[in-house]
């Protein structure tokens, strides 16, 4: 996955994870979390977290006849992952996370001739599939997770990023629902993404 710019549209990421390159502390974490605007550099890897954008904000959830239902997205530059989603977290590190070594650190010592030892023995966490390639991220979803309309403005925010030069090669949706459509605007968004040289990785989702 080396210079290969992967875009996980998902409820944010935990740049700060040990994973991703950060510094893998609690203060760490809470510190993102406390700010809109864009991310602390000191608190993640700048060669694996190329940037993204949060288009919910904390508490948007667009899961109607709930309690939490807050359908007003309040869109800001920091798409941490929220305590009550990490979903978009686990799906970036299973795709590009660097893998953390039983010490807790970030491992960095190549995956060219990787040994077979379990993952316990060597890793705390285990690399993604493309532990080389870097990271955009998309917030869709507010922090405690929920429902989202707002899939379709990650995409448009891709192929705007495109059209201007900016490199996106992978975007990836874990995501799905009880009831998708084939006339779904968002697969005319992906075609043209596709067009544009964008690889979409889609998840059939878990219904």
């Amino acid at each position: 996955g080396k210079d290969v710019p992967v875009a996980v549209i998902d409820t944010g990421l935990d740049y700060t994870h040990s994973t991703f390159g950060g510094p893998g502390t609690t203060a760490a974490y809470r510190s993102a979390l406390a700010s809109t605007s864009a991310p602390d550099p000191t608190l993640y890897d700048s060669t694996k977290y190329l940037g993204g954008w949060d288009f919910a904000g904390a508490s948007y959830n667009g899961a109607s006849g709930t309690t939490a239902y807050d359908p007003v997205p309040r869109p800001d530059a920091n798409p941490i992952d929220g305590p009550g989603g990490n979903h978009g977290t686990h799906v970036a590190g299973t795709a590009v996370g660097f893998g953390v070594a039983t010490d807790g650190t970030t491992y960095r010592d190549g995956y060219d001739d990787l040994p077979s030892e379990s993952v316990g023995e060597r890793f705390s966490i285990g690399p993604g599939s493309a532990p080389e390639a870097g990271i955009i991220a998309l917030k869709v979803f507010g922090d405690n997770g929920g429902s989202t309309a707002l899939t379709g403005a990650a995409l448009e925010w891709i192929a705007q990023q495109v059209a201007t030069g900016t490199e996106i090669d992978v975007v990836n949706l874990s995501l799905g629902t009880d009831y998708g459509a084939v006339d779904d605007p968002d697969g005319a968004k992906l075609s043209a993404l596709m067009d544009a040289g964008v690889l979409p990785v889609i998840a059939a989702g878990n219904a």
